[in-house]
């Protein structure tokens, strides 16, 4: 009879656990993997077959942190994450453990599955813990760019309604805790403020600093040690876990698409892990490396091309809380970085930086560039400061990097392709988006939507289905926007068909910084957004108005007019983040000046040309690269 009650009670336990505690969806790889491609080498096909092999072992540990904590298993006294920073160091161990107590501790504050946890943070240890919490219990992280003005942050809010908020407080910068006091009044529903505070600017004490409504960030994690205990104790943060699905959404990167406005892209575990274990099998990295994090904990490339690189592959991230040219070189020879992945504009800042020459660069075994396309002579510099060099098509809505440039090319073959497919993804060439929601590949050689179908891919735009439809074919074809061919040596880039400025790596939208300047500056009857080519920041923004006073002040010969428009025009785009910013501002004429094409709209190609004779001016002048 005792044998039985305990068979009994055993069996009723387990149907328990079964009925109440479900497991994640481990059916990871539902989708069927790309053919390879017939033109890429011998070199990269053996490339590809690894990724197919390793492939199978995301579907034994199919989400962001399954790979912390197998590394903190396998491997736990070796190093993940070095904070330069601060010159602290983590073990695998001691990561694994410090997400796991952030994770707790944000259940403690109410949060769980489904909720959003907006920041506006560097690059913090901190905030790395927090972003691995959230992935933990099916949170979803959305870093904001800490050069978002208040109208940009209060957008974000609007999209997501965050159910907290984890930001800077008062420093030398600027005064982070403005936005949030607003964000406190107008979104209700955000329940937890959480202010990273450090001495102030005159030396004040961290605690006086922070807003009435907030906790500061060491009240935050007071008692976090016990709180993870118990949850231990309990279950709760394993039974969390647990519920967290590899198609699960678990960060939202705002992007600029085709309507001008930041949209939130839900990228999910598996995305990130697609990418990861491509980019990881593609560019040869390895446990072995150190890799250099200091991009914008607001984007891809820092949050999955680097963080999320790591993660999988198990090598040591060497982090910076933000970039500076001095910082990263000394992060470089301090460290022993092997590996560094950067924007074209970033790489000309360190290669001009005075201590260039004498900074000890013999650990760098490869860099990668992504964000605008270089010429040659850029690719020769890249292989002096590496032996290695790659880039590839970089997308926010296919969780990082889609496409791969062999590593051993020509400087020539690499400036002029941004390579073949991922492992993980099929590339198409495709006619526009039908509004019924299809499209067809056009033949082989002509230009046409460059598109993408495959685990990568996004979930789509977070509560904004009517702008997922926009980008997203009925049979999951992601449309890119960014016209292409594909021939025998890759992806060959033709233009973009919105006519995205990429300034500073970072799109931007003409149409946005159009309505911007004509909204909120009274002189402006129109303006009209061109790019052109930059020495440093890839591409540079030309704005051409019309001045709807010219004509007046031409008459009355007011010399200054002209002058007192784009003063004006340049104090208004104080209010956008930095990289929105016009580099040059040019009085076109009065109302009705600028160029028309043949259907009577802007003609953006003419204005194109004469940004580009306005350019050649200033640098003869020594003002545009400088």
């Amino acid at each position: 009879m005792h044998e039985i009650l305990i068979f009994l009670l055993t069996a009723i336990v387990c149907y328990a656990v079964w009925r109440f505690f479900p497991r994640p969806d481990r059916r990871f790889m539902a989708l069927e993997l790309p053919e390879s491609d017939p033109h890429q080498s011998e070199v990269d096909q053996a490339k590809l077959e690894r990724c197919r092999t390793e492939a199978e072992s995301l579907t034994h540990r199919s989400r962001m942190c399954d790979w912390i904590d197998y590394h903190a298993k396998t491997r736990p006294n070796e190093i993940a994450l070095i904070e330069h920073d601060t010159d602290s160091t983590l073990t695998w161990a001691q990561l694994s453990t410090a997400t796991k107590a952030f994770a707790a501790q944000l259940m403690a504050n109410g949060i769980g599955k489904g909720d959003v946890v907006a920041t506006t943070l560097v690059l913090l240890k901190e905030h790395i813990y927090v972003m691995y919490a959230c992935y933990r219990i099916g949170a979803i992280i959305a870093p904001l760019d800490p050069r978002l003005k208040l109208n940009e942050i209060r957008e974000a809010f609007d999209a997501m309604n965050p159910k907290a908020y984890l930001y800077l407080g008062l420093t030398s910068a600027a005064d982070f805790r403005k936005a949030a006091k607003v964000m406190m009044v107008e979104h209700p529903e955000t329940s937890l403020f959480v202010q990273f505070q450090g001495k102030g600017p005159d030396g004040e004490d961290p605690e006086s600093l922070i807003i009435e409504g907030a906790v500061s960030a060491t009240g935050f994690a007071q008692g976090i040690k016990g709180t993870y205990i118990r949850s231990l104790v309990s279950g709760s943060l394993d039974r969390a876990m647990r519920r967290v699905s590899p198609t699960d959404p678990c960060l939202i990167v705002f992007t600029t698409g085709s309507t001008g406005k930041p949209k939130p892209a839900l990228l999910t575990h598996r995305g990130i892990l697609c990418q990861s274990l491509s980019l990881a099998c593609m560019f040869g990295v390895t446990q072995q490396d150190r890799i250099l994090a200091n991009l914008p904990p607001s984007h891809v490339g820092c949050l999955c091309e680097v963080l999320g690189l790591s993660a999988y592959c198990g090598n040591s991230m060497v982090v910076l809380h933000m970039f500076t040219p001095e910082g990263s070189l000394e992060a470089i020879q301090k460290h022993k970085v092997t590996a560094l992945g950067q924007i074209p504009a970033l790489y000309r800042m360190e290669w001009r930086h005075k201590d260039y020459a004498q900074t000890d660069i013999s650990s760098m075994r490869f860099a990668v560039h992504g964000g605008s396309m270089v010429d040659a002579q850029f690719i020769d510099d890249l292989r002096a400061m590496a032996p290695e060099a790659g880039t590839g098509l970089g997308l926010t809505e296919t969780s990082g990097f889609c496409t791969y440039t062999p590593t051993k090319g020509t400087a020539e073959e690499l400036a002029a392709s941004v390579g073949h497919a991922s492992p993980m993804l099929a590339m198409s060439i495709r006619t526009p988006l039908s509004t019924e929601g299809t499209s067809t590949e056009v033949m082989g050689g002509e230009i046409g939507e460059v598109c993408f179908k495959g685990p990568q891919v996004f979930a789509g735009y977070y509560k904004a289905e009517a702008e997922t439809l926009k980008c997203m074919s009925n049979d999951g074809w992601l449309h890119t926007g960014d016209l292409g061919t594909i021939a025998p040596d890759g992806l060959h880039l033709k233009g973009r068909s919105k006519f995205v400025v990429r300034q500073k790596g970072y799109q931007v939208y003409p149409p946005e910084i159009e309505d911007f300047v004509t909204k909120r500056v009274p002189e402006v009857a129109q303006a009209v957004v061109v790019g052109s080519k930059h020495a440093v920041y890839g591409e540079g923004i030309v704005l051409f108005v019309e001045a709807e006073g010219h004509a007046e002040a031409e008459a009355e010969g007011d010399a200054d007019y002209c002058e007192g428009v784009v003063k004006a025009v340049h104090a208004v785009c104080k209010e956008m983040a930095a990289y929105k910013r016009p580099l040059h501002v040019v009085v076109h004429g009065g109302p009705g000046s600028l160029p028309l094409n043949r259907v009577s709209k802007i003609d953006r190609k003419a204005l194109t040309a004469q940004g580009e004779d306005v350019v050649q001016t200033l640098r003869t002048e020594g003002g545009w690269d400088a």
